[in-house]
């Protein structure tokens, strides 16, 4: 109790920093829940520092940050000793990644492990036409160590094979759900991507962790064309499903994605080229990006990354029962998928 109310106490006290109205009742209780919940006083504080940094830290903002942080050591002052010890964890948690509160990087890692394991070797009973995409599969392909917590998995996955993921999922830590046309998506404003949590995604049911789907149709000369699903608002406000089709030529698609097996965790599976992870990397300035960019240096193939800016995919929305092949069609006008 007594940890509790300093936690509240130092959290009401940087939240009326922002000036009152600010910041709901109701969004301050679930912040408060959430550290409550957290394995320790320590974590919580993290939680409420990493809170602070990114509200506080801008220019002008100094001294309501460093009055902030000195209520955050007031919460247990035997757990830091100055403000550059929380500070320094502070550095370390965003240098890997990790949100206070989640399970550690060790079990983060096993976590991979036994994931990547488990639905590779079902995906590949079953002959499933996919790839393992995204910065972790590029730390995989290229047998560089992993060293920061990784919120999620990314699988690139032939649309009309979606049931075979679904089956793969079945009887594991995960709840696979199909949102491709009920979802929360939006497209960004440059209309380049759909913006949001993956229609197409596994929750892991004990923590944060979970496995993101994209989708993708191979074409019969075997150029790609990537599918992302959004709502789109019409004139009346109704939203409706729709979809962003990018289409890669041949060319790019055999640069984008690998045809070799990667063999890892005693699984095999192809993924995204690591020229093509860093190519979308190199212009961020995400942290654990640049750091990112940082531990795979020389370990791609310049000519292949040189080739990447030789070609371009082309970007088209599209409705719904021009391209859903494998939705029955009684369902889309339910907005609901059952297999």
């Amino acid at each position: 109790p007594e940890e509790k109310q300093a936690i509240e106490e130092a959290t009401r006290n940087c939240v009326a920093r922002l000036g009152e109205g600010k910041v709901s009742e109701e969004q301050i209780q679930g912040l408060l829940s959430r550290m409550y919940k957290m394995k320790n006083v320590k974590e919580a504080m993290d939680s409420l520092t990493m809170k602070a940094s990114k509200i506080f830290l801008k220019p002008g903002m100094e001294e309501l940050y460093n009055a902030c942080l000195e209520d955050i050591m007031q919460i247990d002052p035997t757990v830091y000793h100055s403000k550059e010890e929380l500070l320094t964890q502070l550095k370390r948690n965003i240098e890997t990644n990790y949100t206070p509160g989640s399970i550690s990087i060790e079990e983060n890692h096993a976590l991979i492990k036994q994931t990547l394991k488990t639905v590779c070797d079902r995906l590949n009973e079953q002959r499933t036409d996919y790839y393992v995409v995204g910065a972790l599969s590029t730390f995989i392909a290229t047998q560089t160590p992993l060293f920061r917590y990784h919120g999620d998995i990314d699988f690139m996955v032939s649309e009309t094979e979606l049931p075979k993921v679904k089956a793969a999922m079945e009887g594991t830590d995960y709840e696979f759900s199909d949102n491709r046309l009920d979802n929360k998506r939006r497209l960004s404003k440059d209309g380049s991507h759909a913006q949001g949590e993956h229609e197409v995604i596994a929750n892991h049911k004990e923590n944060e962790f979970h496995i993101g789907y994209f989708m993708f149709r191979r074409e019969t000369d075997n150029s790609m064309t990537v599918r992302e699903y959004f709502m789109q608002e019409q004139s009346n406000g109704q939203k409706v499903p729709k979809i962003l089709e990018r289409h890669l030529p041949k060319e790019l698609a055999e640069l984008e994605y690998s045809e070799e097996e990667t063999i890892f965790a005693g699984t095999k599976f192809r993924t995204s080229t690591p020229e093509a992870v860093i190519a979308k990397k190199e212009f961020t300035r995400n942290p654990k990006d640049i750091l990112d960019l940082e531990k795979l240096r020389g370990k791609i193939d310049f000519e292949k990354r040189t080739q990447l800016g030789r070609y371009h995919s082309t970007l088209k929305i599209v409705e719904i029962d021009e391209v859903s092949r494998n939705i029955p069609s009684e369902e889309k006008t339910e907005l609901s998928l059952d297999y």
